[in-house]
């Protein structure tokens, strides 16, 4: 199954491998800031395609129909299984030091570690609506070219009914 993406012409590619890939970096649950006393963790929003819930269907056309659910769910299912069991994973590269000396306010640093992690849930949840486009995109592509190949062959989906 292919996944297209706005920033690429070629589709993903979400079929699932047997082949377990370890990540070339050490997993961290967590980002750590580093100050002159002992290094402080702020917890990590990790997203799974069970906590999506809170995802406003209401204004979709696609939410009603059983067999895009189906399609939604396996591809969630894949990318998890693809990122770690995590839908989105985590980039070793976005992680932040922290330097901070004794003149800073424990109150300034919390009040980043704060923004920090509000920042990550949002970037989480633009990535998941992008995920969720992508989705439709490639749902819509599938079943357009169902029917063309239908137009193609000259028989209708209501006359394969009748039969």
């Amino acid at each position: 199954m292919a996944l297209w993406t706005p920033y690429t012409e070629e589709a993903l590619d979400l079929t699932k491998q047997n082949i377990e890939k370890s990540p070339d970096y050490p997993h961290l649950d967590h980002y750590y800031y580093e100050s002159y006393g002992a290094p402080q963790t702020v917890p990590t929003s990790q997203i799974s395609p069970d906590s999506i819930k809170s995802w406003n269907q209401e204004d979709e056309t696609l939410s009603d129909d059983m067999e895009y659910q189906a399609f939604e769910r396996d591809a969630l299912q894949a990318m998890a299984e693809r990122n770690g069991g995590s839908l989105l994973g985590n980039n070793p590269r976005m992680k932040r030091v922290v330097q901070s000396t004794q003149a800073s306010d424990d109150m300034y640093r919390k009040q980043r570690e704060r923004n920090n992690y509000a920042a990550k849930q949002s970037r989480d949840r633009r990535k998941l609506r992008e995920v969720r486009l992508a989705f439709q995109v490639t749902f819509l592509k599938k079943k357009l070219a169902e029917m063309r190949s239908q137009l193609d062959s000259g028989v209708c989906s209501s006359c394969l009914q009748r039969r």
